[in-house]
């Protein structure tokens, strides 16, 4: 089948699947795992496999979902689709968009995220509240979060 098809191979991307990619693109399962070192052709062959189901009817652009766990890798596998197959219609996504999609589907609005994720301040204020809090009820505690202060965090007499 490969031999058959080397054309494809060697023109879905900028570079010539190697045989391995190529196997991986032929692949029967309805689902690919793809699991490999930087720069190793993960996002050629993911593109090449949404490009071999679509020119073999196995899938519709909708029903293909690619997915990625950094943003650079989802936009730019998002971008390779557009280029190689000429299509928007195909998802790259990264795990968390997949998850935030999927909350947003049953709930109709997205999830709030805390104020203490982007506000450095408020974060700042609610450890400081809590280390006072902790330290002012037993002495235990005080002694705790200096010793951890000075030889974790190197602050010179923290505390006293």
């Amino acid at each position: 089948m490969l031999e058959a098809h080397a054309d494809f191979f060697t023109q879905i991307e900028s570079s010539p699947l190697n045989p391995s990619q190529a196997r991986a693109v032929v692949n029967g399962e309805s689902s690919l795992l793809v699991l490999a070192g930087a720069g190793s052709g993960k996002t050629s062959v993911l593109v090449a496999r949404a490009g071999w189901l679509l020119a073999r009817g196995q899938a519709d652009a909708g029903q293909i979902l690619l997915l990625a766990f950094g943003r650079k890798a989802a936009e730019e596998m998002d971008e390779r689709i557009r280029e190689r197959l000429h299509t928007e219609e195909i998802t790259a996504r990264t795990f968390h968009s997949l998850a935030l999609y999927i909350i947003q589907q049953g709930s109709k609005k997205a999830p709030v995220v805390s104020k203490l994720e982007s506000d450095a301040t408020a974060r700042h204020q609610l450890f400081l509240h809590t280390w006072h809090q902790q330290c002012s009820e037993k002495k235990a505690q005080a002694k705790g979060w200096r010793q951890w202060l000075e030889e974790e965090m190197q602050w010179a007499g923290a505390g006293r």
